[in-house]
Formats: C-alpha cells, sequence, structure tokens
C-alpha cells in the first residue's frame, strides 16, 4: 500500500509528538500544523489523503475548518477525521452532519491509533466504490 498523505491539525505539543510517534514514517506522510487556518492552507497545497482535526484550536477551530472544507470549497471525497475531547452527542452529530468519516475522543491510544485511522480510510474508499479510487 502506498503511504498516506495525512494533514495533522493539531494545536498540543504532546498530542503532536503522539501523533509523531504513533503513525509510522512507512506508512503515512505526516504534515503538522497547529491551527485551523494553517490547516485549510495546506489542505490547498498538499491535497491530503486524510485531515485529521482537532475542534479546539487558535485561529480557526477544526469544525470551522471542516465546514469550510465540505460547504465552501465543495470537497466530499477527502477522508476528514475529528480527534477532540469533545465528546458531547451534539459535537458529534454537527461534525457527521459535514461528511466526516471519523471521530476519534482523546485521550487516544497510540497503540490502536493508526489502525483506526486505516480503517476509516479504508471504510471510505469501499463507499466509493469499484473504479472510483484514485
Amino acid at each position: 500500500m502506498k503511504r498516506l498523505k495525512i494533514l495533522i491539525a493539531e494545536d498540543n505539543d504532546e498530542v503532536r509528538g503522539l501523533y509523531n510517534k504513533a503513525l509510522k514514517d512507512e506508512m503515512f506522510e505526516k504534515i503538522f500544523v497547529t491551527n485551523g487556518e494553517d490547516a485549510l492552507d495546506e489542505y490547498q497545497s498538499q491535497k491530503p489523503d486524510i485531515v485529521l482535526l482537532d475542534i479546539k484550536m487558535p485561529v480557526k477551530s477544526g469544525y470551522q475548518t471542516l465546514k469550510e472544507i465540505r460547504q465552501d470549497m465543495g470537497d466530499d471525497s477527502t477522508v476528514i477525521i475529528m480527534a477532540t475531547a469533545l465528546s458531547r452527542e451534539d459535537d458529534v452529530k454537527n461534525c457527521l452532519a459535514l461528511g466526516i468519516q471519523g471521530y476519534l475522543v482523546k485521550p487516544l491510544n497510540h497503540r490502536t491509533l493508526a489502525d483506526k485511522i486505516f480503517e476509516y480510510y479504508e471504510k471510505a474508499q469501499d463507499r466509493k466504490g469499484p473504479g472510483l479510487t484514485g
């Protein structure tokens, strides 16, 4: 399998370190940003396979970033996974309504994180149907 390009928007140094450790270089090409505005810039220039968004970030929240990618930019195919400490049903429903493929609640388990991200990615590819994957 090719390395997946993953854009990670996370403002916490420790959590970024966990992502760096858990997501092995041979499986993922990682791009780190610390706010939603930078995430949008990198999303447009890098065209990642997966976007991993924290919800609470400075400058622009992950929710606002998600909304811009899905609604303003019209991208409904990039795999977007929310990774946040917010676990209220309303938080999850709001993100699901905008078309996310996954929702991870912090604290994250570094041992299962890569598997979970691959699982969400694979399910999204299966939904595209044969001949539609790129």
